[in-house]
């Protein structure tokens, strides 16, 4: 079985997973997931990145089977959020609250994305969306690349977002794939020890 073939059948697997998942259990998780990371920033921040009470965190608009981190960060003034440039194939970030994103079919999918007629920012903190990651960081995505070209140049921290169900011990992995900094699940925080 090829690399790809191996990440299909993965993906094959999750994608029903996550659907079937009850609501109540969603945002019972959810919400763990949301103060584990809002608690690991906290702590990031007190110790690493100290010169900046603030930082710009950059994440995503959960789809419906993704995990919501948002809770915690309703009120975060340096929320940025990304607008796919489809051209370049890739993502760039821009400050918004999650009441001033706007809705657009992308990919047969909808997304929720910033305006992007202000100013591009960089994330310090970046919030990662997969359909799995391992203990070690690994991520497996949706077959796009965005996230892995974006992550190939990113010098902040990544933290990969899941439910617990969706951990692997190990994922099949490209040359391309880029690994996360910590991967948040509503039972744990694991920090990537490479």
């Amino acid at each position: 079985m090829t690399l790809q073939d191996a990440k299909k059948s993965l993906r094959d697997k999750i994608k029903p997973w996550l659907r079937n998942l009850e609501d109540e259990s969603k945002r019972e998780w959810n919400k763990k997931i949301s103060l584990g990371l809002k608690e690991f920033i906290d702590q990031l921040l007190r110790l690493e990145i100290s010169n900046q009470s603030q930082p710009y965190i950059g994440g995503y608009f959960p789809m419906s089977d993704e995990a919501n981190w948002l809770s915690e960060f309703m009120a975060y003034p340096n929320l940025c959020f990304p607008q796919v440039d489809t051209k370049g194939q890739k993502i760039r970030f821009y400050q918004s609250s999650v009441k001033n994103l706007k809705t657009v079919h992308l990919y047969g999918k909808e997304l929720c994305v910033p305006d992007d007629s202000g100013e591009e920012v960089f994330p310090e903190i970046l919030v990662v969306p997969g359909l799995s990651f391992s203990s070690s960081g690994e991520r497996l995505g949706r077959g796009g690349g965005f996230y892995d070209r974006y992550l190939k140049s990113f010098n902040g921290t990544s933290v990969g977002i899941c439910y617990e169900g969706q951990l692997r011990n190990q994922l099949p992995i490209e040359s391309h794939d880029q690994v996360v900094s910590v991967v948040v699940t509503e039972k744990r925080v694991l920090r990537n020890k490479k």
